[in-house]
């Protein structure tokens, strides 16, 4: 839903560098590889691996992130996000995952 873009991207501008929210952007909107982010940035695949991994921590306890967690992923998820369902249910688990929350 737009709710919920709107609390990614919201959460993404206050929380992550614009580097750490440019990986999930291309990551997750984009569905793009380590590999072709790396090479964007001109940094090998680990180090986009390694940014995405502290930004998926960043977000974890964020409570606008978490409380979407059933939701997304009973029912939402594919329904106009501008995130493909897989990843998005990928990075809601993660996070909650991270958060000691159910998955």
């Amino acid at each position: 839903t737009e709710e919920l873009h709107n609390a990614l991207e919201d959460a993404m501008t206050k929380i992550l560098t614009d580097q750490e929210a440019h990986v999930l952007r291309r990551r997750y909107y984009d569905s793009q590889t380590l590999r072709a982010i790396g090479e964007e940035l001109g940094v090998h695949c680990e180090r986009i691996r390694q940014i995405e991994r502290k930004a998926c921590r960043k977000l974890s306890g964020l409570s606008s992130i978490q409380r979407w967690h059933d939701d997304v992923i009973t029912t939402r998820a594919w329904r106009g996000t501008g995130w493909n369902a897989w990843t998005l249910k990928q990075l809601v688990i993660l996070t909650a995952t991270r958060n000691g929350g159910p998955t």
